[in-house]
């Protein structure tokens, strides 16, 4: 999953061409099929890593304790990731760099 990563930079590379060279008009349809096929894979490779951490969390656990073993392992996965992720989201504001400029030339509005 992790070489897969290589696709999105390359994708999103050649999104940037196709921005200037389709400007405002649209990316085509191939485009989306690309990108479709691209999360397609991805959703894939995901549920293949859950389904092989879910067999080694039943692999460690205590037949004992049943299903409550593996519950309460499943259970730390998930608080690791998402804590990680609400650490990473409320360092986003702090990370930002902000400047207001107030030159002429810095003109933001539209024609409308």
């Amino acid at each position: 999953r992790l070489m897969w990563n290589i696709t999105f930079v390359i994708f999103i590379y050649y999104t940037t061409k196709f921005l200037t060279t389709y400007g405002n008009i649209g990316f085509p349809i191939y485009y989306w099929a690309i990108l479709v096929f691209i999360f397609i894979i991805n959703n894939i490779l995901n549920m293949i890593m859950r389904v092989a951490k879910y067999a080694f969390f039943n692999r460690i656990s205590d037949p004992r304790f049943g299903g409550t073993y593996m519950t309460l392992l499943n259970t730390f996965s998930f608080l690791g990731l998402f804590s990680s992720n609400s650490f990473a989201m409320s360092m986003l504001d702090f990370l930002t760099f902000k400047e207001c400029l107030s030159n002429y030339n810095n003109n933001c509005s539209t024609s409308n």
